[in-house]
This record gives structure tokens, C-alpha cells and sequence, in this order.
């Protein structure tokens, strides 16, 4: 599995497009684009887990105001957003073949990226923390009265 991000790409309309050199079975792809994000780090905290069966999860560590995007892949597996998340994207072959989920769920001092559903061959899951722009406050104004 492999995760790739872009800093502060063009604005607009704009394709992912994937090329392979030579055969490759089974290979899914899923994108999704974010707003307000820093544009210096951009992301941290990628956290990775596996397993032969069983539920795919794994805890990452983010902040209020930011973002933890997960990407969950396994094959002959039908899965279900576990709740408090937006499903960004389900994809694959089919249901008894390669499939690929992608999630995301506001950020707080832990978040816990997981999926259900029948899971009964290996997986694999990825998260990390989109950091948000940092909001400055506004300034302060003063007011001075002179009367007579």
C-alpha cells in the first residue's frame, strides 16, 4: 500500500492519473482533495496496521481542527465505516476480489480508524493526521475617546 499527497496543488478541476510499468493485478486507486490544510507540513502521524482476519483499526494521533484520513485495502471483504466517519470512497474488482476503502473523521487527541464487515482474509490499514491551517486571531482594535 502506498499513500501520496500533494502540498498546495493547483486549484481546480485536477486528475490523478497512475501509470504502471508492466502487469499489475489487483492495484486500486482513490483520491480526495482538502481545504484550510497547512501548506508547510501538510500531514504526519501515518500509522500502519495488518492482519491475517479479524476487523482492520488503528489509532492515530491528530489535534482539534484537523483531519485523520484512513485508507483500508484486503480481498474478499465487503467492509462498513465504523461510525463517526465519512466513507470517501468503496472500490475494487469485486466483492470477492481486491477492494479499497477510504474514510475520514475530525480530528481530536486520539482517533480510532477502523472498519467492519466480513473480513475473513488479510488487510491492511493506513491513517494520518491532516494538519489544519493555523486560524490567526483577528486584531485588536482600540478605541480612543477624547472628550470635552
Amino acid at each position: 500500500m502506498q499513500l501520496w499527497y500533494i502540498i498546495n496543488p493547483a486549484i481546480g478541476n485536477n486528475t490523478v492519473e497512475v501509470t504502471f510499468s508492466g502487469l499489475v493485478e489487483g492495484a486500486i486507486g482513490g483520491s480526495a482533495s482538502f481545504t484550510e490544510t497547512d501548506q508547510v507540513t501538510g500531514v504526519r502521524n501515518l500509522t500502519s496496521n495488518n492482519a491475517e482476519s479479524g476487523n482492520p483499526t488503528v489509532d492515530v494521533s491528530s489535534a482539534v481542527d484537523n483531519i485523520v484520513q484512513d485508507v483500508a485495502v484486503g480481498s474478499d471483504w465487503t467492509a462498513n465505516r465504523t461510525a463517526g466517519g465519512t466513507e470517501e470512497w468503496d472500490t475494487g474488482h469485486s466483492p470477492t476480489d481486491s477492494r479499497g476503502f477510504g474514510s475520514r473523521k475530525a480530528g481530536a487527541g486520539t482517533v480510532t480508524m477502523s472498519w467492519t464487515g466480513s473480513v475473513g482474509s488479510p488487510w491492511a490499514i493506513q491513517a494520518f493526521d491532516i494538519i489544519a491551517v493555523a486560524v490567526q486571531a483577528p486584531p485588536r482594535r482600540t478605541l480612543i475617546g477624547v472628550g470635552t
